[in-house]
């Protein structure tokens, strides 16, 4: 069993202050990191989806922009313009060392890592939602939520 804090007491808001910049802003950068390698493990195919060390440390790391409207016949048209969020391999280790601490991640093995329990509780719907999701990642996410 495990539970999910939904109120904003005062665990929940140190709970995150490892992932901001020194001026408090949350570090959009990890964010987009944490959410490139959550895309990843929900399409890695196998018992337990993971994703190397390896594959995390060289991943193109999407950030999604402002959403830019543009008119379209009348209509009105929302577009998220995408760039390529730029993390040194120190930093990505540094970032998947602390969301394994967190447990966001976990281990598997030496050299891969999964979804921690924090990620299976707080945003499972996420990576049941990714595109491309993985079967054999839909069964581990419901069978460890107990939903199978």
């Amino acid at each position: 069993m495990g539970y999910v804090n939904k109120e904003a007491d005062a665990s929940a808001s140190r709970a995150s202050t490892g992932y901001r910049t020194k001026d408090g802003k949350p570090d959009t950068q990890i964010t987009a990191f944490f959410r490139a390698l959550l895309d990843a493990i929900a399409v890695s195919e196998g018992d337990v989806p993971t994703v190397s060390d390896q594959d995390a440390y060289y991943m193109p790391i999407a950030a999604r922009n402002e959403t830019q409207e543009q008119a379209t016949q009348g209509q009105t048209q929302q577009e998220t313009q995408q760039s390529t969020v730029s993390m040194s391999l120190g930093e990505r280790q540094k970032a998947l060392d602390a969301l394994v601490k967190d447990g966001w991640l976990y281990r598997e093995g030496e050299d891969a890592v999964g979804l921690g329990p924090r990620s299976l509780l707080e945003l499972h719907q996420v990576v049941l939602q990714t595109d491309g999701v993985s079967e054999e990642a839909r069964t581990f996410v419901n069978g460890c939520l107990g939903l199978n």
